[in-house]
């Protein structure tokens, strides 16, 4: 339903206007549409509550999941306008957009593309009324408390994500979640490095499946036979080729990208990254769907922090290590021990 509400609908061949008739069919089918979403999530909504309480050992006061019809309906209609976003581009979406993110030319089934943002919309919801003030502070706990990482990619495989896909689509909801409690940590000195959180010393099993290294996303660990290189806080940027900092010591941010060792570096998979780029960029482009009069300017600061974050990673050749800093640091360390005086025993250590 969702897919057949979000296609543009048919102009009069006359006037290239939408005619009244299509128009009261279009929004009995979008009540319609709502309705049936919207008991769903409801129902759904009634059985998380509890079962968050329950699991995170706390009292909390939540709003009622009748209460919040209104506000998960502007989510769904903002999500039904985002192929109308991207018409708006100055360029087509790529290839990488359009195989994470609804679009007119979708690279998998239509209905397939819709299923992980109905799954946000209703997550956003639900995190609303558990905290109506910060919701990104909470969201991510709820994913991880209710686990529901296996009932998404269950429910994304039925609806045409074959195979890992479905996985990786329940991970990237995840990694979106994540990204969203960082950047709303706000930092005192405006960068991330002392808020930034290390990878532990001890990776986990699942981080060495991925082929991840804990040593790569953090300078302040150095790699096993390498001297650490001193920083200095303000060269460390909160942002990383369009991710927080934080998210690169993240295992699924580094499966998602493709993080794989090559000699003595790790590095990005182009295709994979900048799937994982653009959906990031989803809170942003719903936003801009929730507008009622939307330009061309306005789509302008997402698709240039697109290419910028491109360019970013073309520049450090997809290295992990340069992109983070890494090797500029060692180079610094190296140099500078170059260019120390050699320093020669004395008569009495020599005797």
């Amino acid at each position: 339903m969702l897919t057949d509400m979000a296609e543009h609908p048919r102009t009069t061949p006359t006037t290239g206007k939408v005619s009244a008739a299509i128009d009261r069919k279009a929004n009995r089918a979008r009540s319609e549409l709502f309705n049936v979403t919207w008991a769903r999530c409801e129902a759904f909504m009634r059985l998380a509550q509890p079962a968050f309480v329950a699991r995170a050992g706390k009292q909390i006061e939540m709003t009622m999941p009748g209460l919040l019809g209104p506000a998960f309906r502007e989510r769904l209609a903002a999500a039904m306008r985002i192929p109308v976003v991207e018409t708006l581009c100055s360029a087509p979406w790529t290839a990488a957009a359009r195989r994470v993110l609804p679009s007119p030319s979708p690279q998998m089934a239509a209905t397939a593309m819709w299923a992980p943002v109905i799954a946000w919309c209703v997550l956003e919801t639900l995190a609303e009324s558990i905290d109506a003030e910060k919701p990104e502070n909470v969201a991510l706990e709820l994913f991880e408390q209710l686990r529901l990482r296996r009932p998404l990619a269950e429910a994304f495989a039925s609806l045409g994500f074959e195979g890992e896909s479905a996985w990786r689509a329940a991970a990237r909801i995840k990694v979106l979640l994540l990204a969203q409690q960082a950047s709303a940590q706000k930092p005192d000195s405006g960068i991330a490095a002392e808020k930034t959180e290390a990878v532990p010393r001890n990776p986990s099993a699942s981080e060495e499946q991925l082929g991840s290294r804990a040593e790569l996303a953090s300078i302040h660990e150095p790699v096993p036979g390498r001297k650490a290189a001193p920083t200095r806080k303000h060269e460390l940027a909160s942002i990383v080729a369009g991710f927080p900092r934080a998210l690169w010591s993240d295992p699924d941010v580094r499966w998602l990208t493709g993080v794989h060792e090559a000699g003595e570096y790790s590095y990005l998979v182009q295709e994979p990254f900048e799937e994982l780029l653009w959906w990031l960029q989803m809170p942003a482009i719903l936003r801009l769907a929730s507008q009622s009069s939307l330009g061309k300017p306005d789509t302008q600061s997402f698709c240039a922090c697109i290419q910028d974050a491109i360019a970013e990673a073309v520049r450090a050749g997809y290295k992990l290590q340069a992109l983070l800093g890494i090797v500029d640091a060692e180079q610094q360390v190296s140099g500078s021990e170059l260019s120390q005086p050699e320093e020669y025993p004395s008569v009495e250590e020599s005797l």
